[in-house]
């Protein structure tokens, strides 16, 4: 249990390298270049640690936070939108949610309650730097998969028999269901194979 869960942290150095990397690759057509070298390992690990970061704060924390926003002075909504407030907010992470909530501290001026809009609009530039990352992981991850497909060499279509293409073609269906087809024309040799997805 203790080497799965060593498996998932990303140390701090290896961090920071696939930072840099995955940043430089992702600038133009990440497809069209491949991984840098040493990415691949890293990213399962750099998955795991997006999604902790993204992982919403509990109840007990919202409400603690909260809490501590308005025993700083900040006037308190009516009871009758606390449960508004936690069900708005209840997709932000703990602490993306406390420095929101520091920031309405700050800048609250007013006697009336803030607006749940008024944390949001704190929270969304780390939340939406969180997920562009996870995003850039996710399109590394993806790359992994399909990048060995890429090397693989592969005759066209129309230069392989009957047999080998339909072979390919029932490999796709195994993989990913009857949702594929392929569309034939001739006598009983395939011209064109299409992939149709259902609707």
């Amino acid at each position: 249990m203790r080497e799965a869960k060593a498996a998932t942290i990303l140390p701090q150095a290896d961090a920071g390298r696939l930072k840099r990397e995955l940043l430089r690759w992702t600038e133009g057509n990440a497809f069209a270049e491949p991984l840098p070298a040493g990415v691949e390992k890293l990213l399962p690990a750099a998955m795991a640690a997006a999604e902790r970061q993204l992982r919403p704060a509990t109840p007990d924390d919202r409400t603690a936070l909260m809490q501590r926003l308005w025993d700083c002075g900040v006037p308190q909504p009516h009871p009758v939108t606390m449960a508004e407030w936690h069900r708005l907010l209840a997709a932000l992470p703990a602490d993306i949610l406390a420095e929101a909530f520091d920031q309405v501290a700050r800048t609250h001026r007013w006697k009336y309650p803030p607006k749940i809009a008024d944390v949001v609009r704190f929270a969304e530039p780390a939340m939406a730097e969180r997920w562009g990352w996870r995003r850039k992981i996710e399109t590394a991850l993806l790359k992994a998969r399909l990048q060995p497909l890429a090397k693989s060499p592969r005759r066209p279509l129309r230069q392989q028999s009957a047999d080998e293409i339909n072979a390919f073609f029932a490999a796709i269906r195994e993989r990913h269901g009857e949702a594929f087809g392929i569309s034939r024309k001739g006598r009983g040799q395939t011209e064109q194979a299409d992939l149709v997805a259902p609707l």
